[in-house]
This record gives structure tokens, C-alpha cells and sequence, in this order.
């Protein structure tokens, strides 16, 4: 019990400074571009060292939680997982699909979140390019599967699904608070992100299909 609360710990912590990071680079170019400056190079480079080093310092997290539960490295590529990452492809389109169409019959307004980018990739789109598409991916698998998940260390059957379900729920809170039928639609989309690294116990699938989803709904 006692390891679980220091991990759920460090996992809000994490999250508080990916939301810190990413706020502050959403709006550093509209501090640069106040000086007449090009704010392209600036966005990126600071991207690169605040986003890189978040990521390695959450891998870091990850990887030590494993040694320590005694858990192996990743495997190799295989032909059930292939089979797998085609079929979580298939269930996010489903899903992008289903809140298309409760959006455009109106069953429901378009998700606050989606609206917010939608906007600031008007004002800032080198910095939400790379924040939704290249930072946000890879850094909310890492809090929400690899860092929360594994705060429930517990390899029961039971614990197995108590852990998806609490991602998937914590992953369509923050995305749509209060909003009850887009969160549905961004819970789903967690419950795809951790059932596939719950299955695989691999990280690099669940992030590759963040990034799929989030450049498709960002740009397509």
C-alpha cells in the first residue's frame, strides 16, 4: 500500500509539471513574436531540451519501477502484437468516428480540449504541432500507463483490470472534465491506450498509437 501511494505520488507530480511545461511553451511565442522576433527556432529548441528532458526523466521513473518489480525489459516486435496495434487502430477510428457524429448532430458540443487546440494551433501552430503531436504522446503514456498503471502493482487478474479502468477514467477527467459525453469519448480512447499496455507491457504501442490519433485529429 504504502509503495502504491508514493508511485500515485510521483505520478501527480509528473503530471503537474508536463501541464507546467506545456503551458509554458504553448505561450512563449507569443512572448518572443512581442519582440518582433521569429519564434519558430526559440519554440523548438526549448521543446527539445524541456520535452526531452521530461521524457527521459519519466523513462527513467519507468524503468526503475520495473527493475524494481521485477519485470522484464520489452520484447521484440510480434505478430500478435502487430495484429494487436492494427486492432486498437480500428477501435480509435471507431471511436473518432462515433464523437464526429455526436458532435456534428449535435448530441453533444465539440470537447472544450479539442476547441482550445483547434484555437491556440491558430495563434501558436509550430508549438501545438509539437506539444499534441510530439511531446503530449509519449509523455501521457508515460503518466498515465507506465507511471499510474504501474502504481498498482498487484498482477491479479482483478488488479489488471482495476489499473486499465482507473487510466482509462483519470485520462478522460483531465481531457474532458465536464463534459459527461466527451469524456466517454476520451476515456475510450484511454481504455484503448492502456488495455494495448496492459497486453504488451511495452510502451512503445501505446504511445505509438497516441501519436497516430493525435496527428489525425489535429490535422486530417
Amino acid at each position: 500500500m504504502k509503495k502504491s501511494i508514493v508511485r500515485l505520488i510521483v505520478t501527480l507530480l509528473m503530471f503537474g509539471v508536463y501541464s507546467l511545461f506545456a503551458q509554458t511553451l504553448v505561450f512563449l511565442p507569443g512572448m518572443v513574436a512581442a519582440k518582433n522576433t521569429d519564434t519558430t527556432v526559440p519554440t523548438a529548441i526549448v521543446f527539445i531540451i524541456v520535452f526531452g528532458g521530461l521524457i527521459y526523466l519519466l523513462y527513467s521513473i519507468a524503468a526503475n519501477w520495473r527493475r524494481h518489480d521485477g519485470e522484464l525489459s520489452p520484447t521484440n516486435l510480434t505478430t500478435n502484437r502487430v495484429r494487436l496495434f492494427l486492432l486498437m487502430i480500428v477501435a480509435l477510428i471507431a471511436i473518432q468516428f462515433i464523437g464526429g457524429l455526436m458532435t456534428s448532430t449535435g448530441i453533444t458540443q465539440e470537447a472544450t480540449n479539442q476547441k482550445a487546440l483547434l484555437e491556440l494551433s491558430k495563434q501558436f501552430p509550430v508549438a501545438l504541432a509539437l506539444i499534441a503531436v510530439v511531446g503530449a504522446p509519449p509523455v501521457e503514456e508515460f503518466i498515465f500507463r507506465a507511471l499510474l498503471m504501474n502504481s498498482f502493482p498487484d498482477t491479479s487478474r482483478t488488479w489488471r483490470i482495476v489499473r486499465v479502468a482507473v487510466s482509462a477514467i483519470v485520462f478522460g477527467l483531465v481531457h474532458a472534465p465536464t463534459e459527461p459525453l466527451n469524456f466517454l469519448i476520451y476515456a475510450g480512447m484511454g481504455l484503448v491506450f492502456a488495455y494495448t499496455f496492459e497486453r504488451t507491457g511495452d510502451i512503445r504501442y501505446s504511445i505509438g498509437l497516441h501519436f497516430l490519433n493525435n496527428f489525425f485529429a489535429l490535422f486530417i
